[in-house]
């Protein structure tokens, strides 16, 4: 050791442990993969305080930002209506040793989160709705993996586009398994004002008639249109089905309608299903 070169001083609160990536295969039931609620651990990071090593005594927490990155293969399912979606129950927390305080998030796989905390504890469970309140049945079959970075990697997220596969037409099937939309845009090239309108289905046609959209607006006849989800992104399991109808509420196809409509997506995390 040089004696007259500076030394870094030694500071356990720096130290991460914990799982941090992990992979499983989830079944839905009433109770999940053997645990109490149902929710499967997927991964984990905690710190290593700085206080006595057996009484942590004097510790205290070291609270970083976290990104968790996960991805999924299709889920495997009988159940159509509503599709099986799988949620990540997102537990931080920070403080000391004479305390700390807890929070609790859902979030949909494939959509990074960054969260900030000295723990993070990252579950995954499959339901019928975004709430978590409708678990699936034991039929429904998927897989999934996570990993949690140390940073803000949230802010760094390539987009693409999906262009139409003819210029103009009156419905399409742009994507096939889970996409997130951050915008799209597009313009009414036919004589009527229709009704735009988003399904969660994976196609390749749209949805039976009388189908209600995941969410729809008017493009009157010759208007240009344009949204974007930059603050919260579109989320869709099974696939971004578009189609025009000639009614505002439920699906009515309008097959003589002309729309263009161009899709941004963010770009996922790949995931070969391998455990």
């Amino acid at each position: 050791m040089d004696p007259f070169k500076p030394q870094l001083p030694y500071n356990p609160g720096t130290i991460r442990r914990g799982t941090l990536g992990g992979t499983r295969q989830l079944k839905g039931m009433a109770g999940g993969n053997g645990t109490a609620n149902g929710w499967e651990e997927i991964c984990r990071s905690t710190d290593v305080t700085a206080g006595d090593p057996v009484t942590r005594e004097g510790g205290d927490s070291d609270a970083q930002t976290h990104t968790i990155f996960s991805a999924q293969v299709m889920v495997e399912s009988e159940e159509t209506l509503p599709p099986p979606r799988v949620l990540l129950r997102i537990e931080t927390a920070d403080g000391n040793d004479a305390g700390a305080a807890k929070t609790v998030m859902l979030a949909n796989v494939g959509a990074p989160v960054t969260v900030s905390g000295s723990y993070v504890v990252v579950s995954a469970q499959i339901f019928l709705d975004e709430l978590g309140l409708v678990q699936a049945g034991p039929h429904v079959v998927a897989t999934v993996a996570a990993f949690i970075s140390v940073g803000d990697g949230e802010d760094i997220q390539p987009t693409r586009w999906v262009v139409p596969k003819l210029p103009l037409q009156f419905a399409q099937q742009a994507t096939l398994g889970f996409s997130r939309m951050r915008s799209m845009q597009g313009f009414n090239a036919g004589a009527a004002t229709e009704y735009l309108m988003v399904f969660d289905f994976p196609g390749p046609n749209p949805p039976p008639v009388g189908t209600a959209p995941l969410f729809a607006f008017p493009v009157p006849a010759g208007d240009y249109f344009s949204d974007d989800f930059i603050e919260s992104a579109r989320v869709f399991v099974w696939g971004i089905n578009w189609a025009c109808s000639s009614t505002p509420d439920f699906l009515t196809v309008d097959a003589a309608a002309l729309m263009r409509v161009d899709i941004e997506l963010y770009a996922e995390q790949e995931f070969d299903g391998t455990i």
